[in-house]
């Protein structure tokens, strides 16, 4: 019996799903967003939208549109489950902020603005001697489909940003 090259009714399909892939990665996001701009928000109201940081928190949101996308919602998924498996106790202290952010909503505005997403994301801000930094854990999209590893990315990502406040 003479040896099979890969298929190529599959090998095609895949080929375009790594290169969908690796351009939805490369820009930030899954590309299901618009861009944020105060003028195309939604008129929808979220009461629970209030965001008063305690000194010296870590915060940590993920962010999205109203109608999300399944990578998008695998993403916000993973976040909660990583950010109540390795980081509850801080976050109950009031040292780490977690929180989805919806960027449709009209009082979500300033966080959005503050953190200057424009797409489905997770981001961590932290304020040193240099002032506030917010940073997009890009990486994270490469580890959806690993839940371990995912956390892992997450936590690790967590753990070095919190020991400026632990100095």
């Amino acid at each position: 019996m003479p040896i099979q090259g890969p298929r190529k009714d599959i090998l095609i399909p895949l080929l375009l799903l790594a290169v969908i892939t690796s351009i939805m990665i490369l820009s930030g996001g899954c590309g299901c967003n618009q861009i944020f701009t105060l003028e195309n928000l939604s008129l929808q109201h979220n009461s629970s939208s209030l965001f008063i940081l305690p000194p010296k928190a870590l915060e940590v949101y993920h962010f999205h549109e109203t109608h999300q996308c399944y990578p998008c919602r695998v993403l916000g998924e993973r976040t909660e489950e990583a950010m109540n498996k390795s980081f509850m106790q801080e976050i109950d202290e009031g040292k780490i902020i977690f929180r989805h952010v919806n960027v449709d909503l009209p009082e979500n505005a300033d966080i959005v603005s503050r953190f200057g997403t424009t797409s489905s994301s997770v981001m961590i801000g932290y304020i040193d001697d240099t002032g506030f930094h917010a940073e997009n854990q890009i990486q994270l999209w490469y580890k959806l489909s690993d839940k371990k590893a995912f956390g892992e990315e997450l936590s690790r990502a967590i753990i070095d940003r919190m020991t400026i406040y632990e100095q």
